[in-house]
């Protein structure tokens, strides 16, 4: 009896063994034969003027064959290199001298719905998708297993990883991946709020040796929109310095006089090829150089300004000096007190 219990032992391990590794071949065949999509979100803007600059969720783990689509929410670009490209190049467009938004960001390299290959950009999206949906960008990731990395050139450390596991390695489902993307944008959202409302609880005081202006104020991987002061207040002979943070970027460019409607930051255009560009318009191009006094005409355009550059002007004469960013609705102000009589 105790021999007839040990060979059923015996056979009742061996059996759910071997039952265990068919399951096994089987479960990995499925998911090979059964890819899925995930979804994942580029950038979020809020009504109020908080901005996401990240890819949610960051990092994405999948399965070889699985399609990944991303859900552009701004002008971003989905581009698999290491390091972002020059946004703008000096150009030559039917013999007329130009400067455009860098043509190898714009223009993509791969077809929505591609397999994805070193280098895969997806380009900027130039018009308005079918639908109420955002434009998007899908790729599917036929690749050995590993990590992958991609960025987007427009704002600099704007950065995300896909990680392709083996079949046999579980991975979370793509309403896990897209629940865990709202998560990330939501709590970056709320701790650009917090530190919003502490930098609000500070209050501006006049200048003594000239002022700082921050573009706008950088919690993360969130940006608040806004120039922090919006505005500033000096005594006429100082200086007004605009200074980029070093983190992750949105490009910015100072302009004054801000009077009647904001123009367009970039204009598109056919060459005679029938090849597209977008040539910057005149608030994004630089006609003084920083650390000038302020021009008698009043007419400033400081040029692109990105990660860790800044921009001077010298302020000799009392009054209120309206300015805005050529690339979105931020406003401010220089206020030059009157000389102050001893």
């Amino acid at each position: 009896m105790n021999s007839q219990f040990k060979m059923l032992f015996r056979f009742t391990i061996t059996f759910a063994v071997t039952l265990t590794v068919l399951l096994s071949g089987l479960l990995r065949q499925a998911n090979a034969a059964s890819p899925v999509t995930y979804t994942v979100a580029v950038g979020s803007f809020t009504p109020y003027g908080i901005e996401v600059l990240a890819f949610g969720p960051q990092t994405l783990k999948v399965h070889r064959g699985d399609t990944v689509k991303w859900l552009l929410g701004g002008p971003h670009n989905i581009h698999f290199h290491d390091a972002p490209l020059k946004l703008t190049i000096k150009s030559k467009i039917d013999g007329k001298d130009v400067v455009e938004l860098n043509p190898e960001i714009l223009m993509p390299t791969v077809k929505s719905g591609d397999k994805q290959q070193a280098g895969a950009n997806s380009g900027l999206p130039l018009g308005p998708p079918p639908g109420n949906e955002p434009p998007s960008f899908s790729l599917v990731m036929d690749l050995a297993p590993g990590s992958y990395t991609y960025i987007c050139d427009i704002h600099p450390g704007m950065i995300g990883f896909i990680q392709v596991e083996e079949d046999a390695t579980a991975v979370s489902s793509p309403d896990e991946v897209t629940v865990q993307g709202k998560k990330e944008f939501d709590s970056a959202i709320a701790n650009a709020e917090k530190g919003w409302m502490e930098l609000l609880k500070k209050p501006a005081m006049p200048a003594k040796d000239g002022a700082e202006v921050a573009p706008y104020a950088e919690f993360g991987i969130a940006i608040v929109s806004q120039f922090f002061p919006q505005v500033t207040t000096i005594q006429p002979g100082l200086t007004v310095t605009w200074k980029m943070p070093a983190g992750i970027i949105s490009p910015v460019a100072i302009n004054f006089p801000l009077s009647g409607p904001m123009m367009p930051p970039a204009m598109p255009m056919m060459d005679s090829n029938k090849m597209p560009h977008f040539v910057l318009g005149p608030d994004l191009i630089a006609n003084i150089q920083s650390g000038a006094d302020f021009p008698k005409d009043g007419v400033v355009h400081s040029g692109i300004l990105e990660g860790g550059q800044s921009f001077t002007l010298k302020f000799n004469e009392p009054g209120r000096y309206a300015y805005y960013n050529g690339f979105g609705n931020q406003i401010g102000a220089v206020i030059v007190m009157p000389a102050q009589s001893r």
